[in-house]
């Protein structure tokens, strides 16, 4: 596997203001705050429900399809890059890594990965795979130092194994995490 760089809010923020300086910054006027803000609650219900949630066209009447599309996801790329905290950039990055954006009649459908894939064995490992991300990141952020977290009898996809890794490890965090477990120690 190539190294992966990862970096801190510091210097993703040094990054960001060369990139920025050097001119080749295309404008786009819907990956800022206040459309951060527009969106944040959907995303929140996702992360604390783990269901799937409808952004409806009619309650953005002036856009179109594609339109309410890039700024929802613009403004999910905000939250997980500028928040204000690490934490709810971390939220946001892994939620940005595990969720899926389909246009239906009604509007844009969030859906986790797993949520989207057809079971594949029985109802409580589905069931299970949709619970762990919202517990995990409830356990991050109010777990004392010392505890642990343990989830088993998971199918966790590749890039969600990836994802927690990486969030994991960027944290500092003791973990081991498998296809069917997570084990995390703060």
């Amino acid at each position: 596997m190539p190294d992966v760089t990862t970096l801190t809010q510091e210097q993703l923020d040094a990054l960001l203001e060369k990139h920025e300086a050097s001119g080749r910054v295309v404008y786009r006027s819907s990956f800022t705050p206040n459309n951060a803000r527009k969106f944040k609650h959907y995303f929140d219900t996702m992360v604390q429900s783990g269901a799937a949630v409808i952004i409806k066209y009619e309650e953005f009447p002036r856009q179109n399809e594609r339109t309410l599309y890039k700024n929802v996801n613009d403004a999910l790329l905000w939250l997980s890059l500028r928040s204000d905290t690490a934490e709810e950039r971390d939220r946001y990055a892994l939620l940005k890594q595990s969720i899926r954006m389909k246009p239906i009649v009604e509007g844009i459908l969030l859906l986790g990965r797993d949520v989207a894939k057809k079971p594949s064995g029985p109802a409580t490992i589905v069931v299970n795979t949709v619970e762990w991300r919202s517990d995990m990141m409830a356990w991050l952020e109010s777990a004392p130092e010392g505890a642990k977290f343990n989830r088993t009898n998971l199918n966790l996809s590749e890039e969600d194994i990836t994802g927690v890794r990486s969030l994991l490890t960027e944290a500092g965090l003791a973990h081991n995490v498998t296809k069917q477990n997570i084990t995390i120690i703060k």
